[in-house]
C-alpha cells in the first residue's frame, strides 16, 4: 500500500535542515542537506509507520499549517527564523498497516 505525506523541509542557515511530517507525532529528521533530510524522513517513517494504525493524512495547506504552528510552539530561543521553507509530497510504501488501509 502507498501513502502520500506531505512534508515540511525547513532551512535555518548554516548547513541546518529539518524535515517534519506533521501527521506522525515524532517524526522529524536534522540533516546537513534537504536530500539527506528527504532520505532520513522517508526511512523514518517506513520505519515508525509498518504495522500501526493509518494515521488522519493533511492536505498540503494543513500540514503546512500544523508545521507552522509546531514551530511557533517550541521554547523561545530554540529556533532561528528560517531561512526557508518548502513544502514536498512523498510517497512512501508500506507492507503492513491497521486501520483497513
Amino acid at each position: 500500500m502507498e501513502l502520500e505525506f506531505f512534508v515540511v523541509l525547513w532551512c535555518f542557515g548554516g548547513g541546518w535542515y529539518e524535515a517534519w511530517v506533521p501527521d506522525v507525532v515524532g517524526v522529524m529528521v536534522i540533516a546537513s542537506s534537504e536530500e539527506e533530510a528527504m532520505a532520513e524522513i522517508r526511512e523514518q517513517l517506513t520505519g515508525c509507520l509498518d504495522d500501526v494504525d493509518m494515521p488522519t493524512l493533511s492536505t498540503r495547506q494543513a500540514a503546512e499549517e500544523k508545521a507552522d504552528a509546531l514551530l511557533l510552539e517550541c521554547a523561545p530561543g530554540d529556533y532561528p527564523t528560517p531561512v526557508s521553507k518548502r513544502v514536498v509530497s512523498l510517497t512512501v510504501s508500506f507492507e503492513r498497516l491497521k486501520g483497513g488501509r
